[in-house]
């Protein structure tokens, strides 16, 4: 129990530190909202039957996705450029995936996939199929070849 009163301590703490000047309306509103969150936040914990589990190679996707960072701005601000001069488009195209089945493990890759495609400037994950996420993406990219870990 300690636990849960020293995350909501937090939480109260991060809530006025990032609002700023305190306000009485401002904290009763917060309050509810709050504990509401808190609360099944709680109830999740005491009946969770499984633990998600995100194992992935973090080193070859931190690198991958520093990589797809820096080229994907300098691509998209010249895509950019084309746009403003009107001769240039965005498109959408099919990358393929494994997604997994319905596992903890499997649901946090597709999360992580999800999230580290959408975070390049370049492409945004704007569907998922069996087996191919759909991407908008501001100027033309190649494919990733590994489809478990396509970023």
């Amino acid at each position: 129990m300690r636990r849960w009163l020293a995350i909501f301590l937090l939480l109260c703490g991060a809530y006025v530190l990032f609002v700023g000047p305190f306000s009485a309306s401002e904290a009763l509103a917060m309050l509810p909202a709050l504990l509401g969150g808190f609360g099944l936040a709680m109830l999740q914990s005491r009946h969770k039957t499984r633990t998600l589990t995100l194992r992935a190679p973090w080193l070859r996707l931190a690198a991958r996705l520093a990589v797809a960072l820096v080229t994907d701005t300098l691509a998209v601000g010249t895509q950019l450029l084309r746009v403003l001069a009107r001769t240039g488009t965005g498109h959408i195209s099919a990358q393929p995936f494994q997604p997994g089945g319905a596992d903890a493990r499997a649901a946090g890759r597709r999360g992580l996939v999800i999230l580290g495609t959408s975070l390049a400037p370049n492409g945004f994950v704007t569907g998922i199929t069996d087996d191919a996420l759909t991407l908008h993406r501001l100027a033309p990219a190649a494919r990733a070849k590994d489809t478990a870990w396509p970023l």
